[in-house]
């Protein structure tokens, strides 16, 4: 299941692949407004079941996962559950692309994924890393500062405008080298 000292490796079934195309649907069906309409969306559905999986291996983590039903996009992916009287909240990154992608965080912890194989049936996700909020907000400042961009960046965050669905925006990249191990995730969360 490992994949070096890393990152996290799961096998993804068709089945599994279909379940996030159908929920997706499901939910499309339902929905007011569009943040974006493209092919895609159900590799973030996907990733937050398989991720919720592999957190059920960890007998004395207390978590709950967040229905991928949100509104307004403001909800975590999973609320973990410490000695601290305020859950964490956990965000999980899916995509097809090797960047890490982002905007300002809001949630405690992002985590960040990525599908292997065919782009419409992967076969393997890949559990990347993760950053708290404030490892993330400190690399995206000293990034602004000295305006990194992909090739000259010196602690493995950039930032990124572009256009998306009509407008511009801001999305800052995390290189893997930035991502603190899943090796200790759970551990440096429980204790």
């Amino acid at each position: 299941m490992n994949r070096g000292p890393h990152m996290i490796e799961l096998e993804v079934t068709p089945e599994q692949v279909e379940q996030a195309k159908e929920e997706v649907k499901e939910f499309d069906a339902q929905k007011t407004h569009n943040k974006g309409n493209w092919g895609g969306n159900w590799k973030g559905p996907l990733g937050e079941k398989l991720m919720e999986g592999w957190l059920e291996g960890f007998p004395k983590l207390n978590f709950n996962a967040v229905t991928f039903v949100k509104r307004g996009w403001t909800e975590p992916d999973f609320h973990l559950h410490t000695d601290s009287d305020t859950p964490t909240s956990v965000d999980i990154k899916t995509t097809t692309h090797y960047a890490n992608w982002s905007q300002e965080p809001k949630h405690d912890i992002y985590v960040w994924s990525e599908l292997k194989g065919n782009r419409n049936n992967p076969h393997t996700l890949i559990i990347k890393g993760w950053l708290s909020k404030q490892k993330m907000t400190e690399l995206m400042a000293e990034a602004k500062t000295n305006n990194w961009d992909e090739q000259s960046t010196k602690n493995g965050c950039y930032k990124v405008e572009r256009e998306a669905w009509g407008k511009m925006r801001t999305d800052w990249c995390f290189t893997d080298n930035a991502l603190e191990s899943m090796d200790d995730f759970v551990t440096s969360i429980i204790g």
